[in-house]
């Protein structure tokens, strides 16, 4: 919704289902100016559901449960890319969460990438981690295979210090040049409060 808060035009291609938390997500969105392409394969389904507590350390937890994100793959980004495309063009692709879905990921994401550089050749590409797990790391087979295809890699400092199995409190700088020695064009450090 960041950009459409800046007056781009946005679209999310995501699995949302037409259950209550589908309806949901897809009215916020709406009411954020982001408009909604859910694959009409995942009507039936149930919407992907997160729960983010933050605890009074200020650290924070994510309970996920996958739903229909366990099926959305890269075919389903290139579909979407695609009939953006036909729209009038695409500025920019951003996908999300690779660690969470298991059919976006490894060979296949590189594929979808590979086929979105081809349909919106001038299009950034973005990859954000959300959902590092403690044992994910660079070199492990998730995302390593697309980031020659990927513009920027986004992290929080928590997950870009586990991808790049650096310790806890590595400066944000040290783990975006890590992040981006993997192969994207540049890495991206968020720190929360910090900036």
């Amino acid at each position: 919704s960041a950009l459409a808060d800046h007056g781009v035009a946005a679209v999310a291609v995501a699995p949302i289902a037409g259950d209550a938390q589908g309806d949901e997500l897809a009215r916020l969105l709406l009411d954020r100016g982001v408009r909604v392409d859910a694959p009409p394969r995942f009507d039936a389904a149930r919407t992907g559901l997160a729960v983010v507590p933050v605890f009074a350390d200020g650290g924070r937890g994510c309970y996920f449960g996958a739903g229909a994100n366990a099926d959305f793959g890269g075919e389903d980004v290139v579909e979407g890319v695609a009939r953006q495309v036909a729209r009038g063009g695409v500025l920019a692709v951003h996908v999300g969460y690779p660690h969470l879905l298991p059919r976006l990921r490894g060979v296949g994401l590189r594929a979808a990438l590979a086929r979105v550089r081809e349909l919106a050749p001038n299009a950034l590409i973005s990859l954000d981690v959300n959902g590092v797990g403690p044992r994910d790391r660079l070199g492990d087979g998730i995302i390593d295979d697309c980031l020659g295809l990927v513009d920027v890699l986004h992290a929080n400092a928590d997950e870009a210090a586990t991808l790049a199995g650096a310790p806890a409190g590595t400066p944000p700088a040290r783990l975006a040049f890590a992040l981006a020695s993997a192969g994207p064009a540049a890495g991206l450090v968020s720190s929360g409060a910090k900036g």
